[in-house]
């Protein structure tokens, strides 16, 4: 599902309302959704990565439609804080963002560091995820940032993380970017 409140891109991706987090969010559904959010929670903390595969799989299918305007994005996922990649034993957003870059033939790069450890975001009001993501992402030293983003991670809720990371990006010398999440 493209977001109701988006415009669905055309040639060349046009502005939309939520242009401070990206210009446009392609989402598999809602996070409201029991099965989705099951399965998601599965992924994540159950290490059932083969459902990132699953979910690339769909994706890459719908949108097909959107390629000719996609084909100048490079994916980019959101990173995770080092300590707790390791614990957990992968990136989420990192795994699904390999599966795309198989399935749709785009490009992919990791210019993005989390620089602070902030508290899981589902256990924060709105108006904290703001205040506690602020900062946390930076651009690796000598890292080049293309001009067109699919930022990759795997849930959109109040948006904050996506807004925090779109912010670094343009900053670093993005100019349009459109988010890939499983639900939102």
């Amino acid at each position: 599902m493209i977001c109701g409140r988006r415009k669905v891109p055309t040639a060349p991706i046009e502005k939309t309302c939520c242009s401070s987090i990206a210009k446009t969010l392609f989402s598999f559904g809602s996070y409201e959704t029991p099965i989705l959010s099951q399965l998601i929670k599965q992924a994540k903390i159950q290490k059932h990565t083969d459902i990132y595969a699953s979910f690339a799989s769909f994706f890459a299918h719908e949108l097909e439609p959107y390629a000719p305007q996609l084909q100048h994005y490079t994916l980019v996922p959101i990173p995770s804080f080092p300590r707790v990649e390791k614990i957990r034993g992968f990136n989420h957003a990192q795994l699904f963002a390999h599966h795309l870059r198989r399935l749709m033939n785009l490009p992919l790069i990791e210019p993005m560091v989390k620089l602070k450890d902030t508290a899981p975001q589902h256990t924060l009001g709105a108006l904290d995820r703001f205040s506690f993501i602020k900062g946390a992402f930076g651009i690796k030293q000598n890292s080049a940032v293309p001009p067109f983003i699919l930022l990759v991670d795997d849930v959109k809720t109040t948006g904050a993380t996506l807004r925090e990371a779109s912010r670094v990006l343009k900053i670093a010398g993005a100019k349009h970017i459109c988010a890939i999440t499983i639900a939102s």
